[in-house]
């Protein structure tokens, strides 16, 4: 077996010690670190696999999480002294 176990649980820990959320975990797997060290991600060598999907889930987390907070800045942001309320749409 291919798979190396360095504590699965480990990132779980991290983001609770730095106060963040987890947003997916990545298993240590020698494929992963072959295709790094090769230039070729296993997301590009082998697309349909479990590992990548595991990628996948975890860049929608990022990309769900990024426009939560967001649209939280737009939403909650507090209006400037004497505006009539109205808080433009960009950054």
């Amino acid at each position: 077996d291919a798979r190396c176990d360095l504590g699965f649980d480990s990132q779980a820990r991290a983001a609770e010690a730095f106060h963040v959320p987890l947003l997916g975990q990545i298993p240590r797997h020698l494929d992963v670190t072959r295709g790094g060290d090769s230039g070729v991600p296993i997301f590009i060598a082998e697309p349909h696999s479990p590992i990548s999907e595991t990628y996948r889930e975890i860049a929608g987390s990022v990309a769900r999480h990024v426009a939560t907070m967001a649209m939280k800045d737009v939403v909650f942001r507090t209006p400037p002294k004497n505006s009539v309320g109205v808080i433009p749409l960009t950054a």
